[in-house]
């Protein structure tokens, strides 16, 4: 990854067709967004990405006993999307009667709400703080453009991350995956440690 960002940004094919272009006036004005936005909006990303694959952690516990071999569970997960996780998450966790259902419900329709807020940030378009999207809902072309307060995009950030820690928390899984217990069943075997008498004095 290192070497392709590299690359990306050392393109000179990429310089000397901006150069021309610029030469032709045909560059866009540059988006003053202001920092608190941006951080906002990258700790919506980076938070909503580690929901995901809590996510999928939960779905290999409900499935799989060993807890140390994700693999297989990654695989088969890998071009899911976040709607079809939790949708497999609910059946899969129905399936396997686990014993929070409710509270799970209830973290599932969160998930399905902290996707769409994500969503309508992360795939707008920023000018100057404001956020800007077109689209098409019931057949009819809308266009959405609001102001949105920094401290309020970083609080979804945050309900995001508290969504995940619930989750994470209650995964179903065991204190084993923290504590491994080793019952030795074999028979003692004695030790000389000293020899001499018994009593002193």
């Amino acid at each position: 990854m290192d070497q392709e960002i590299k690359s990306f940004i050392n393109d000179k094919e990429f310089d000397k067709v901006f150069k021309k272009m610029l030469c032709s006036n045909l560059v866009s004005l540059p988006t003053e967004i202001p920092e608190e936005k941006l951080k906002a909006i990258g700790l919506i990303i980076a938070r909503f990405q580690r929901l995901e694959l809590t996510i999928k952690d939960f779905i290999h516990y409900l499935i799989d006993s060993d807890l140390n071999n994700k693999s297989k569970t990654y695989i088969l997960l890998a071009r899911t999307s976040f709607k079809n996780l939790i949708e497999i998450l609910a059946s899969i966790s129905i399936e396997q009667s686990y014993n929070e259902q409710e509270n799970l419900n209830f973290l599932i329709d969160k998930a399905k709400k902290a996707e769409e807020i994500r969503n309508a940030i992360v795939h707008s378009v920023w000018s100057w703080g404001i956020r800007s999207k077109i689209k098409v809902h019931k057949n009819k072309l809308v266009f959405e453009s609001e102001n949105l307060i920094a401290d309020n995009i970083e609080q979804v950030a945050d309900t995001v991350y508290n969504l995940r820690l619930i989750v994470y928390l209650n995964n179903g899984r065991t204190l084993e995956e923290r504590v491994n217990f080793h019952i030795d069943r074999s028979a003692p075997i004695g030790e000389l440690i000293s020899y001499g008498p018994a009593f002193y004095g």
